[in-house]
């Protein structure tokens, strides 16, 4: 149990933090080691203290990161039980569209999204999720569920880089951030079908 958590803590928390860490000093290069009184030569003469204080940083800045997807996770549960619950009022106010793109947009990628596509039950499938893991069965899902949540952290800091770059005017940066975080997006999403799938065909196979 130890190892898994270690194993999440690194692919999913740290390189999380790591990637928004490139993509600042990307974005604001020396000014960024400036605002922190930071130059190289600090770095060079102080390498140890240096990685003994990224790494946790780092953890932290992932940690954040998830904690905003975990507030959209949230926002696209509430956005499916409206469009699920008013979707006749939607559809005569012409507007159905917009809660159906917001969440694809939002959970489509997402494990719970998936679900709620295929009108599976979230409670009884995390129950089963469980129930594998307590029976040591779930090593091969595992796998494509973090990867999963590394890629949905991922896309959301590109989403956020395309936001500041659009409003900026910078159209090269923009088309990057934008291309990366459909990439991210994609990826997320296939990781997540891949996750479901396994889950229900450990349970067809019993």
């Amino acid at each position: 149990m130890t190892d898994k958590y270690t194993v999440r803590d690194f692919l999913v928390y740290f390189i999380t933090g790591l990637f928004l860490l490139l993509t600042l000093l990307y974005r604001f290069g020396i000014s960024f080691l400036e605002f922190f009184r930071i130059t190289q030569t600090d770095i060079k003469d102080n390498s140890a203290l240096t990685v003994f204080l990224l790494i946790p940083l780092l953890y932290i800045l992932g940690h954040i990161v998830h904690a905003i997807d975990m507030l959209l996770l949230k926002s696209g549960q509430y956005i499916w039980k409206i469009k699920e619950k008013d979707s006749l009022k939607l559809k005569k106010l012409k507007i159905f569209w917009i809660f159906i793109f917001f969440n694809f947009i939002i959970s489509g990628n997402r494990v719970t999204g998936i679900l709620n596509e295929k009108r599976q039950n979230r409670g009884t499938f995390w129950k089963r999720v469980h129930e594998l893991r307590h029976e040591n069965k779930s090593s091969n899902s595992e796998y494509w569920y973090l990867m999963s949540d590394l890629h949905k952290g991922l896309a959301l800091i590109c989403i956020a880089w395309t936001i500041l770059y659009l409003c900026e005017y910078d159209k090269i940066n923009t088309i990057i951030s934008a291309t990366l975080a459909f990439l991210f997006w994609i990826r997320a999403g296939h990781m997540a079908k891949n996750f479901v799938s396994t889950i229900n065909n450990t349970n067809e196979l019993e």
